[in-house]
C-alpha cells in the first residue's frame, strides 16, 4: 500500500485501509473511490489515504496495536468522554479493560517500529489522539522496563489525559485561525479541568489524575498549567508529553496540516526543544519511531523519487527504497523499478518525505 496525499488521489483509486469514524466504517478496504467521495473525505479532515497499486503491494506498514483494538479503544473512550458528567463505575471499568488489552498487545510484540500514518477525521480526533498517545507511551514504557502493573496505570493515564478538553467549546478546539488570549487560556486549562474531573467524579487512582494534569509541563518550567520543573513532574507524565507532541504534530487539524514524520523528528531533536523534554525518554522514543514510514514516497539526493518498502532499525534514516521515478521524470513499472537498500548499495540520502 502507498500513502498518497489527497490532492493526488484520483477517482478509481482503491483503498488499502478502512476509514473509520469511531465504531462506524465510512469506507472499507478495497473500495473504489469516486471524485465526490475524495472531496467529501477532504471536508472531513482526511488529507492522505493508503491506496493499493502494483508498485506498493509489498509495502506493509506496522502498527503498535491492531486495528481491532484501536477501534474498540476509540469507541470505549468516546463513550467515556462524551458522558464525562456521568463517568460511572462501569464506564471506568471498560476503559480499564481496554487499557489492559493495549498493554497485552504491546508486550506481545517482539520488535515495534512506528511506521503507519493514522487516518482520522476531525470528528474523532480527540479520541484517536488519546489512543495513539497511549500506545506510544506504552511502547516507551515497555522499552525502559516498566512492569505490567505499571504499564496498566500508564495506559489509564494516557487514555484519560485529554478528558479536560470535553469542557472546551468545539468552536475553540476546531478554530481555523489563531486563538486569542482568552481562548488560549481556556485551552491551557484543560489539564487542570481533567484533573478536577477525574478526582471529583471517578474512582480512579490519584496517579491517573496527576498524569492528566502534568502532560503539558516542560522540564524548564515553561509548560502549563502549573509551571512545574523537571523534578516536580512525574516520570510517566514525561513519557506522555513526548507521545502527545508527536501525535499532535503528525495530525491534521482545521488550523494546520499534519507534519511528515521526518520533520517532527527534526523538531524533537532541535535546540528549540532542548531542556523541555526528558532526554532519556526522547532517545527511547526515537529508537522505534521511523522518520520515513513504510509506503511513504521520498525524494532522494540524486533527484530520484522512491517508495519506502522496509525499515532499517539500525539506521532509521536509510530504509529500503524502491525507485519509482528518475530525476528526469521517467516512471518505472513494478517489474522495472530497482530496489535500493540505501545503507548497503549507494551512498544516497533521503532529502524529504513527499506528503
Amino acid at each position: 500500500m502507498r500513502l498518497v496525499v489527497l490532492e493526488k488521489v484520483v477517482p478509481g483509486s482503491i483503498l488499502a485501509m478502512d476509514i473509520r469514524l469511531g465504531p462506524t466504517t465510512l469506507l472499507r478496504k478495497g473500495y473504489k473511490l469516486s471524485d465526490w467521495e475524495i472531496r467529501a473525505l477532504g471536508e472531513r479532515g482526511i488529507s492522505a489515504l493508503y491506496i493499493e497499486d502494483k508498485l506498493s503491494e509489498d509495502c506493509i506498514p506496522t502498527e503498535t496495536i491492531s486495528e481491532r483494538t484501536r477501534t474498540l479503544a476509540v469507541t470505549t473512550l468516546e463513550d467515556a468522554y462524551r458522558n464525562f458528567n456521568a463517568l460511572s463505575k462501569d464506564r471506568v471499568r471498560r476503559v480499564r479493560h481496554i487499557a489492559e488489552v493495549m498493554v497485552d498487545e504491546i508486550l506481545e510484540r517482539k520488535d515495534i517500529t512506528v511506521t503507519i500514518h493514522d487516518l482520522r477525521t476531525y470528528d474523532d480526533y480527540t479520541f484517536r489522539h488519546s489512543v495513539n498517545v497511549t500506545a506510544l507511551s506504552l511502547t516507551i514504557g515497555r522499552e525502559i522496563g516498566l512492569e505490567r502493573s505499571e504499564l496498566q496505570m500508564l495506559a489509564m493515564g494516557g487514555l484519560f489525559h485529554d478528558i479536560g478538553k470535553m469542557e472546551i467549546s468545539l468552536d475553540i478546539l476546531n478554530k481555523k485561525g489563531p486563538l486569542d488570549d482568552e481562548e488560549r487560556k481556556e485551552v491551557q486549562n484543560h489539564p487542570l479541568r481533567g484533573f478536577d474531573l477525574l478526582s471529583e467524579r471517578t474512582e480512579t487512582e490519584p496517579l491517573i489524575w496527576a498524569l492528566a494534569r502534568q502532560h503539558h509541563e516542560s522540564l524548564d518550567g515553561s509548560g502549563y498549567p502549573d509551571r512545574r520543573k523537571a523534578g516536580d513532574i512525574h516520570p510517566w507524565a514525561k513519557l506522555i508529553t513526548v507521545a502527545d507532541i508527536w501525535d499532535a504534530l503528525r495530525s491534521d487539524r482545521p488550523y494546520k496540516k499534519g507534519w511528515p514524520a521526518d520533520k517532527v523528528i527534526e523538531l524533537l531533536k532541535s535546540l528549540e526543544m532542548k531542556g523541555k523534554l526528558d532526554r532519556k525518554t526522547l532517545r527511547t522514543f526515537l529508537s522505534f519511531v521511523m522518520p520515513y514510514p513504510t509506503g511513504t514516497e521520498v525524494l532522494l539526493s540524486s533527484g530520484e523519487k522512491g517508495l519506502v518498502l522496509e525499515q532499517n532499525r539500525e539506521e532509521p534514516e536509510r530504509p529500503v527504497v524502491r525507485i519509482i521515478e528518475t530525476a528526469t521524470g521517467f516512471q518505472f513499472t513494478r517489474e522495472e523499478a530497482p530496489v535500493l537498500p540505501l545503507a548497503e548499495v549507494r551512498q544516497l540520502s533521503i532529502v524529504q518525505s513527499i506528503q
